[in-house]
């Protein structure tokens, strides 16, 4: 989730988590890059379960200028992989807007059990 971005045009991010307890089966772009009916680039993603880290950016076409607003950016699809408590984080986590300037925000952590 974003809350009252402005002019957001991209996001790379890389997500990391425990492989022994979770598998990242895809991600998909939320619905807020298109809330004004225009179209994302294809969405780059590389998952390497293996490593516990994904790759992905998410981007609106660039003729399409940037987006304000909240809602959902990315939804990530996991599946339990063995018992435990894993961290899932973004480490390299960069808004950027339609100049390619940082828009600050804090990256989003979270912790799941898997019992």
């Amino acid at each position: 989730m974003v809350e009252n971005v402005s002019d957001l045009l991209t996001v790379p991010l890389r997500l990391q988590f425990d492989p022994k307890v979770l598998r990242l089966n895809d991600v998909t772009a939320g619905n807020l890059l298109t809330s004004d009916g225009k179209q994302l680039l294809p969405m780059s993603k590389n998952i390497l379960n293996d490593t516990g880290e994904a790759l992905m950016t998410v981007s609106r076409a660039p003729d399409a200028g940037g987006i304000s607003g909240s809602g959902v950016l990315m939804t990530f699809v996991f599946q339990a992989a063995g018992r435990g408590t894993a961290t899932v984080s973004l480490p390299d986590f960069a808004m950027r807007d339609s100049k390619l300037q940082p828009i600050s925000g804090a990256p989003p952590q979270l912790t799941i059990t898997v019992r």
